[in-house]
């Protein structure tokens, strides 16, 4: 089964200390994310395989892990690119219908505005883990499939 344990735990490992370090140079931000934390955030990754993880308030940190969330305050479901979509701060993947949710949009919404209040370089976060050209070339690529997204979904 792809992905496999390790590399899940990898990904997420990665994902928590780069959204945790931003955090710790964004105090207004990290309040922000920490307030629409009331409860354990789950993502529903659909495709090109399924994949589930949650997000999770750990004190003043946020914790990611692998696995579903027993009881989530909130669930957003879809496919990869409307979650990078998310985390760069459109504002328009719920309303677009590129992320689904289910239980309290209010609290989708609060998450939304706290991620777009967030201004991390992600690059920097990868760099350390896998080097500058690779993150780079990531970087890229990530913000060319985003503006791809955003331009797909306009009628």
């Amino acid at each position: 089964m792809f992905p496999g344990p390790t590399l899940l735990a990898a990904v997420t490992a990665i994902i928590e200390r780069a959204l945790n370090h931003a955090l710790e140079l964004d105090p207004a931000g990290q309040q922000a994310l920490l307030g629409a934390l009331e409860g354990p955030v789950q993502f529903h990754i659909t495709d090109p395989m399924p994949l589930t993880c949650s997000l999770h308030r750990a004190g003043n940190r946020v914790q990611v892990r692998s696995q579903p969330a027993d009881e989530p305050a909130l669930e957003i479901i879809g496919k990869p690119l409307a979650f990078a979509a998310l985390a760069t701060g459109d504002s328009s993947v719920f309303t677009d219908n590129r992320l689904a949710v289910v239980g309290d949009t209010a609290l989708a919404h609060q998450f939304q505005r706290a991620l777009g209040q967030l201004n991390p370089d992600w690059e920097a976060a990868m760099a350390r883990h896998i080097g500058d050209v690779p993150a780079h070339f990531i970087g890229k690529r990530i913000r060319s499939a985003v503006s791809w997204s955003k331009q797909r979904s306009v009628p």
